[in-house]
């Protein structure tokens, strides 16, 4: 028995499973890109307060 998703469903629209997923994985690709942009930034505030004293 396969087990595949042909359609989602949000109330009135209907999604494909690649729409689903395409939207997944740029959720998911936004996340990760704002994790990673806030460790330079964190290392800058770092160093500011370790300059200021």
């Amino acid at each position: 028995m396969t087990l595949t998703i042909l359609a989602v469903k949000f109330g009135e629209m209907e999604l494909s499973s690649f729409t689903f997923y395409g939207l997944i994985a740029t959720a998911a690709c936004f996340i990760v890109s704002f994790a990673l942009a806030s460790i330079p930034l964190a290392q800058n505030m770092m160093t500011r307060k370790e300059k200021e004293k």
